[in-house]
This record gives C-alpha cells, sequence and structure tokens, in this order.
C-alpha cells in the first residue's frame, strides 16, 4: 500500500494522530487531545501509563506529515486509583533494578514523593541509563521519572573513536538510506544534526548513539525531510 506524499493540512494531520490513537487499544483517546501547527503536533491530557504515554507519542510520529512532537501529557492511574505510598514506590523501583541483569543496582538510590521517582547514582553506559529509566517509570503508580543518572564509563573512549564508530554504525543501516547526519562529540557528548527521511530514521540514529562505547549523552537535532 502507497500514500500520496503531497502536502498535507494541520487538519489532515490531526485527523489522522486523532485516529490512529483511537485504534489503539493502549491509548484512552477521548482524554488526549491533539492540537497541529505547521506539522508540529502538541499532545495534552491524560493517560494511564508510560505505555499510552509512549503509545501516543509513537502513533503521532507514524502521520505523515508530522515533523515534530511536543509531549505535555500527565500519567495518571486510571479508575482513580490512589498512587502507592512513597516506600512502596521506591521498593518496587529498587526492586525491578536490582532483577535486571546488566544493571548494577549498588550505585543507584531510589527517592520518591508523590508518585515522582527520582534516579540518582551512576551507570556505566548511556543505554543503561535510558533502561532505568524506562523500568521504573513503567512501574504501577509512577507517574514521573527525574533521571538524573551520570554516565561513568567503565574506560576511556577518544572522542574521534566515538564519532567513527557512531558514523560506520549509521552508514550500516538501511533507515539512512537517504539521510545526512552529522556527527560531533565533546567529552563523550554526542550532538545529531542533519537531516534524515523520517521519524524512524531519526528514532534508529538517536539510539545507534545510545548504544556506542563511551557516549555520556545524546542530543538529537535531527530534522526530518519531507
Amino acid at each position: 500500500m502507497t500514500r500520496a506524499t503531497q502536502q498535507r493540512t494541520d487538519e489532515d494531520i490531526q485527523a489522522d494522530i486523532a485516529a490512529q490513537l483511537r485504534w489503539d487499544g493502549r491509548v484512552e483517546a477521548g482524554n488526549v487531545r491533539v492540537e497541529v501547527q505547521d506539522g508540529e503536533v502538541t499532545l495534552h491530557g491524560t493517560v494511564a501509563s508510560r505505555t499510552a504515554e509512549q503509545a501516543a507519542v509513537t502513533n503521532s510520529y507514524s502521520v505523515l506529515g508530522v515533523r515534530r512532537v511536543v509531549n505535555r501529557m500527565e500519567v495518571e492511574p486510571s479508575g482513580g486509583e490512589p498512587v502507592p505510598p512513597d516506600d512502596q514506590l521506591v521498593h518496587g523501583a529498587e526492586h525491578v533494578i536490582a532483577w535486571h541483569p546488566e544493571i548494577d543496582e549498588g550505585r543507584i538510590r531510589v527517592t520518591a514523593q508523590n508518585g515522582v521517582v527520582t534516579l540518582e547514582g551512576s551507570v556505566e553506559a548511556f543505554w543503561k541509563k535510558l533502561l532505568v529509566e524506562d523500568l521504573v517509570a513503567n512501574l504501577h503508580g509512577v507517574t514521573r521519572a527525574i533521571n538524573r543518572l551520570t554516565v561513568v564509563p567503565g574506560k576511556d573512549v577518544h572522542d574521534e573513536a566515538i564519532g567513527q564508530e557512531l558514523q560506520s554504525a549509521l552508514a550500516r543501516n538501511s533507515h539512512m538510506v537517504d539521510g545526512h547526519v552529522e556527527v560531533k562529540v565533546e567529552n563523550g557528548h554526542v550532538t545529531l544534526s542533519g537531516t534524515v527521511p523520517s521519524w524512524a530514521a531519526s528514532h534508529v540514529a538517536y539510539e545507534a548513539a545510545a548504544c556506542t562505547n563511551g557516549v555520556r549523552d545524546v542530543k538529537n537535532n535531527l530534522a526530518v525531510s519531507e
């Protein structure tokens, strides 16, 4: 199945996103308001979980003509369920972190206040920082995860080597055939700029940077072409 690539109006985009949200059983579409201006989408309202929040954002990006999605939704437990006590949230977060074989739980401190969980301490890789946040943010009762983890690689990797490894990984990826990605690395902090053909390509580039050895942080400034 192919779709026309002519210029789409904001109304077209809004209608398609609304339809996507109604289709996806993970999202209570009636609680999400969609605004579109010049291809930039803003999502307002409430969702019952981090899974629903991520689904709404992903569905929005999947619509033809979307340039950027701004997430202003809030996570509220469904059915008016009360937020679990802070100590219960901390225990749950510590438990799920401890059970993951690739995370050293001894380097991470967890605190909670009214459903908001804060993560502090350190991990050895940037992808582990993202993983810990996802593990905790998807727990029942967690309305937001504040990720203050720092990345301390087990061994130093020169910025030039990080850039070369990342560019090689991108060159091997089929999503990047029609894209142009510039990689800048300073003290392990990676900035991606340039143009890619789709949101999927932008996401792939970000994931590639996150998984490259020696990376401490990633800023994605990639633009999506039409």
